[in-house]
């Protein structure tokens, strides 16, 4: 059974780094059926078979099975997944509250507040807030991560 041996770096993976990887796995006996590259930061190359990976710095690396790995549906946590930045706290920082939001999230990762409790909290502090002040967040702050767009642009491609 094909597998796919999908190499990412949030440096980016080089043309070397993944004829290494291409090499590690045709001396365990695969046979490279295709390659390609899915952005800067990731590449695939699809295998016969499944193979062991070897440490490589700075790179992850994940061996999967080609049979029902298209995915329909993606969910995901946007803040700090998506887009590097917690949105909770830039905009608490437009409300003049962003020492207050900070001292209640890490309230709640100590354990003395409950999530839900420590959102609404935090929420809270934001009433009020305009509508330009999300939209000049948005347009001054919040980007995607490496390889978010590649991601949803593949995902799209495959129909989810």
């Amino acid at each position: 059974m094909s597998h796919a041996l999908v190499l990412t770096a949030a440096t980016g993976v080089s043309d070397a780094i993944a004829a290494v990887a291409a090499t590690h796995a045709e001396g365990q006996g695969a046979v490279i059926e295709a390659e390609r590259r899915l952005g800067g930061a990731a590449y695939e190359i699809i295998l016969d078979r499944s193979v062991e990976t070897r440490p490589l710095e700075g790179l992850d690396q994940a061996v999967v099975p080609l049979e029902g790995r298209e995915k329909r549906l993606l969910i995901a946590d946007m803040d700090s997944t998506m887009i590097p930045v917690e949105c909770i706290d830039e905009l608490a920082d437009f409300a003049g509250a962003k020492a207050e939001v900070s001292r209640i999230t890490e309230a709640a990762m100590q354990g003395e507040l409950d999530f839900d409790g420590a959102l609404r909290a935090r929420v809270a502090l934001l009433k009020g807030l305009p509508r330009s002040a999300l939209e000049q967040c948005s347009a001054e702050r919040i980007t995607l991560n490496p390889g978010a767009e590649v991601l949803v642009k593949t995902m799209a491609e495959c129909g989810a």
